[in-house]
């Protein structure tokens, strides 16, 4: 028996009714996206899976990915703000070089 099919899910809402299934719906999108997802429980014997925030106690189970979105998004504005800082240090040493 395929399990997958067995199992009732509506992936636009996250929702579904196999717990394995939600957990493996968390790890998808979490490695997808970069950012921390949660299983919730939503009534009998149904499963959600969110993105989440913040430490929330009502979670069954936290997913977090191998790599951070935070992460890669600050280390390339920083780098960006370098470079424009280099940029109009060069523009102003020129102007005084004149």
């Amino acid at each position: 028996m395929n399990h997958r099919a067995a199992t009732r899910c509506n992936y636009r809402a996250s929702m579904t009714d196999d717990p394995g299934h939600a957990v493996q719906m968390a790890v998808e999108r979490a490695e997808t996206s970069g950012r921390r997802y949660g299983v919730f429980s939503c009534g009998a014997g149904k499963f959600r899976v969110r993105r989440i925030t913040g430490r929330p106690q009502s979670a069954l189970e936290i997913i977090k990915p191998s790599w951070s979105y935070d992460a890669n998004y600050r280390a390339t504005l920083s780098d960006q703000v370098r470079t424009v800082a280099s940029q109009m240090v060069s523009t102003i040493h020129r102007g005084m070089t004149r």
